[in-house]
C-alpha cells in the first residue's frame, strides 16, 4: 500500500497543469496586467498633464514680470509722452506693447537726476498705415555716445504730442526707420521738430509665442492684451468711463498731450499647454480686454492680470 501511494503522488506531481488550467490562469494574468497597465497610463497622463500645466503657469508668471518691470521703467530719461505705447489688436488679435528702453543710456552719459534726452526728430509727416517714418540721421544718437541707439528688431515710439505709435523695427536705411505694424487708421503725426521719436522695448504675440524685440521668450504665451486707466477729469482717481481704455489714439487722446493722467496700466497674459488635450472638454481661450478669445479646442490655460504705474511718466 505504501508502494502504490507514492507512485500514485508521483505521477499525479508528474502530470503538471492541464490546458485548461493554463487557459484560465493567463485569462486571469491578462485580466490584471490590462488593469494594472490601465492604471499606470492614467497616472502617466495625469502627471504629464500635471507637468504641462505648471509650464504655462511658470511662463505666464515670469513673462508678465519681465513686461512689468519694463513698463514700470517706460518714460525714464526721455519726455512722458513717448514712455509707453500699445498698438490695440481689436477683439481679434493680440496687443503689441511698448516701453522706452533705459538701457540704451550709459550712465557715463547721465549728467543729471532730472536729466531728459532729446529725440530723435521726424522730418516728414506720418499718416494711417504708414510702415517707416523719416528722422535726422544724426539724431539717431540720441545720447551723443556716438553709436546709433535705434537697431533692428528694437522696439520704437514716435509722438506729436496728440497721439503714439508702438512698433517693432524692421529696418533702417539713412534716416529711414521701417517698422511693423502699420500705424492704425486716423494715425496722423505731421513733419514737425515736436514729434519725438525714441527706441523701446516692444512685445508681440505671434504664431510662435510671445516675443521681446523678436527673441522668443515663450511659445506658449497666447494673448497680451493691455488697458489703461486714463484720470481724464483729473481728479486723482480713476471714475466711471476712465477704466478701460484699449486705444491711446481715440477720440481723446489724453496720454501723449499729458502722460501723468495715466494712472495705471493692466497686463493680461494667456498661455496654453503645449499639448492638446482629447479628453479635456473644457472651454477654449478666455476673452480678455476687447479681445473676444476662441473656441474649446483641448488646451488647458492659465491668465495672469496685473496693474503697473508708471511712476516716470
Amino acid at each position: 500500500m505504501q508502494t502504490t501511494s507514492k507512485h500514485l503522488s508521483s505521477s499525479t506531481a508528474a502530470r503538471g497543469y492541464t490546458i485548461t488550467e493554463l487557459m484560465v490562469a493567463l485569462a486571469l494574468m491578462g485580466v490584471v496586467s490590462g488593469q494594472l497597465m490601465l492604471v499606470l497610463q492614467t497616472q502617466n497622463k495625469s502627471h504629464s498633464d500635471q507637468a504641462r500645466v505648471l509650464e504655462a503657469q511658470q511662463d505666464v508668471r515670469l513673462s508678465t514680470e519681465l513686461i512689468l518691470s519694463d513698463l514700470r521703467m517706460s518714460g525714464f530719461l526721455v519726455p512722458g509722452s513717448v514712455g509707453m505705447s500699445s498698438t490695440d489688436g481689436g477683439t481679434g488679435a493680440p496687443d503689441v506693447v511698448c516701453a522706452s528702453d533705459p538701457s540704451v543710456f550709459p550712465e557715463s552719459s547721465i549728467t543729471g537726476a532730472t536729466e531728459l534726452y532729446e529725440t530723435a526728430t521726424a522730418v516728414s509727416a506720418v499718416g494711417a498705415g504708414a510702415t517707416a517714418i523719416n528722422v535726422l540721421p544724426s539724431t539717431l544718437d540720441i545720447d551723443g555716445d556716438g553709436t546709433d541707439d535705434f537697431t533692428v528688431d528694437s522696439g520704437i515710439i514716435f509722438s506729436d504730442g496728440t497721439g503714439s505709435h508702438c512698433a517693432r523695427i524692421t529696418s533702417i536705411a539713412g534716416g529711414t526707420i521701417g517698422f511693423t505694424p502699420p500705424t492704425p487708421a486716423g494715425f496722423s503725426v505731421p513733419a514737425s521738430s515736436a514729434t519725438e521719436v525714441v527706441p523701446a522695448v516692444v512685445y508681440e504675440v505671434d504664431a510662435t509665442g510671445l516675443r521681446r524685440n523678436n527673441i522668443l521668450l515663450s511659445p506658449l504665451v497666447e494673448n497680451l492684451q493691455i488697458e489703461y486707466g486714463v484720470d481724464r477729469n483729473a481728479n486723482g482717481q480713476i471714475d466711471a468711463g476712465e477704466f478701460p481704455v484699449h486705444d491711446l489714439n481715440d477720440a481723446n487722446p489724453i496720454f501723449a498731450s499729458d502722460p501723468s493722467l495715466i494712472m495705471g496700466a493692466q497686463i493680461s497674459l494667456i498661455t496654453r499647454t503645449s499639448l492638446a488635450d482629447p479628453d479635456f472638454s473644457g472651454p477654449g481661450m478666455p476673452g480678455s480686454a476687447n479681445h473676444t478669445g476662441g473656441a474649446a479646442d483641448g488646451f488647458k490655460r492659465r491668465r495672469i492680470t496685473a496693474i503697473v504705474t508708471p511712476r516716470n511718466l
